[in-house]
């Protein structure tokens, strides 16, 4: 009975014209996990179905209204500025795409041609397809329940009860079982996923290198693995914007050989949060990158864009109408 009388009281008028104040919104969310597993979270122009359970994303979605919905445009400008003004037309490739908020939001706010998604965790991949739906994408957003490494074949993924965002895969020789682990990874629970490489799918035709204009690249440290399984990928000129965080990167052995590969392959990475408000973020040289562990330090991360080249043509902050280069 009293199951019942909350869930009117939920639904009812004067409760959603208090719920639209965020404390308010808070609670619910907080309240919604013993009768709902998911909700439905209102963004602007955008709506997603998501986890009751997860304090991470999904909380500040339906709390909020958003998630880090500012890197996607600022990271658009950059890219004009520096000469990459037809990615548009093509694919946004999503590697960890969680509930699909990113690729979601490149195809139907931002004018890419198309997204592909890769989520191997199965209730993750079942609500990008939802969400697609629920956004009038679902016809341009291909979802692959793949995780992507240096090597196809079952991989051992992490399940981060509270924040599906911070699923992993496990490396056993990583950094280590007498490294302190800052999040307690090694009691979460696991499940076996199917991995692939970047590679594979060029292969297989399901990637077509020609049509990739922009990689969002999410995996908790598994980055340097994924790039090391995309050696054909990286002979293009394609930008990648990634998620550094050194600790997680460390802990899956895979921060040396990030470095390394960004270091053959780019010319300069820009720091997209890392900026002063009104500033646009500095390109600097990928020699440099091993720099930046001691500022992101712990649980402090960032995200990364990776480029080959800068429009020197471009109006920019430097001088002669070019883009300011830190210490180039």
């Amino acid at each position: 009975m009293l199951r019942k009388t909350v869930k009117r009281i939920l639904a009812s008028r004067a409760f959603a014209s208090i719920a639209r104040r965020s404390s308010i919104r808070e609670i619910y969310f907080f309240v919604s996990p013993r009768f709902t597993p998911q909700v439905v979270a209102e963004t602007g122009q955008l709506r997603y179905l998501v986890r009751t359970s997860d304090l991470s994303v999904s909380r500040e979605l339906f709390i909020r209204g958003g998630f880090d919905e500012q890197v996607l445009p600022q990271l658009l400008r950059l890219l004009e500025q520096f000469g990459y003004d037809s990615i548009r037309s093509k694919a946004f490739v999503d590697i960890g795409a969680n509930i699909g908020t990113s690729v979601i939001s490149a195809a139907r706010l931002f004018g890419f041609s198309r997204g592909i998604a890769f989520e191997p965790e199965p209730t993750n991949f079942k609500l990008i397809k939802i969400n697609a739906l629920l956004n009038d994408v679902a016809d341009r957003i291909a979802v692959h329940q793949l995780a992507l490494s240096d090597h196809p074949g079952s991989l051992t993924f992490e399940i981060a009860p509270e924040n599906s965002g911070d699923n992993r895969v496990r490396i056993a020789h990583g950094m280590g079982a007498n490294t302190e682990e800052l999040l307690k990874e090694s009691d979460r629970p696991t499940m076996q996923v199917e991995g692939t490489t970047i590679d594979a799918l060029v292969e297989r035709g399901i990637l077509r290198l020609d049509d990739i204009g922009l990689v969002w690249m999410d995996t908790q440290g598994h980055e340097g693995h994924v790039l090391s399984g995309a050696r054909t990928l990286l002979a293009r000129d394609v930008p990648i914007l990634f998620e550094y965080w050194p600790y997680a990167l460390a802990r899956a052995g895979g921060l040396e050989k990030l470095e390394s590969i960004i270091t053959e392959h780019y010319t300069h990475f820009v720091d997209v949060r890392d900026q002063k408000e009104g500033q646009t973020p500095v390109p600097t040289p990928v020699d440099q990158l091993p720099s930046l562990r001691a500022k992101y330090q712990g649980t402090d991360l960032t995200d990364l864009l990776l480029v080959k080249r800068l429009n020197v043509d471009a109006p920019g902050q430097g001088g002669s109408g070019s883009p300011a280069v830190a210490n180039a």
